[in-house]
């Protein structure tokens, strides 16, 4: 039986795939924004003064390579941990307070890890993880 053709008496479904991707990733971006802007305000409250763009700059780049995973699999995961990486390097160096890798950040980690896990190979996943 073809995609385009129904059973009779069963009725169409009411949402295809790729509008449940485009919802879920949706959902994605809208708890992404919540909690960058959750992480924002606790910096705001802070004894973080002046921290504030680098968290913004860390939460949006895993923010869009998160939201990229199904287009860019491979490059998503790997962007993602070279940024996560690099924030921590960044906020040992300067002795920032560690915000940027919770929250937001933390949440986008977690999405590609588990897109990665669920979609590629062993191999390519392996291949994703940047060398030291």
């Amino acid at each position: 039986m073809q995609r385009s053709e129904q059973r009779p008496g069963l009725p169409a479904a009411r949402t295809r795939p790729d509008q449940a991707a485009n919802l879920a990733s949706l959902g994605l971006a809208l708890l992404m924004a919540a909690a960058l802007a959750f992480d924002l305000r606790v910096l705001a409250h802070s004894r973080a003064d002046g921290q504030w763009p680098f968290d913004l700059g860390v939460g949006i780049a895993l923010a869009v390579a998160a939201l990229l995973r199904a287009r860019l699999p491979t490059a998503s995961a790997a962007v993602g941990l070279a940024v996560f990486a690099a924030a921590a390097l960044a906020a040992g160096h300067w002795r920032l307070w560690p915000v940027s890798l919770f929250g937001a950040a933390l949440v986008a980690l977690v999405v590609l890890a588990a897109s990665s896990a669920r979609t590629l190979t062993p191999r390519r996943a392996i291949a994703s993880a940047p060398s030291a």
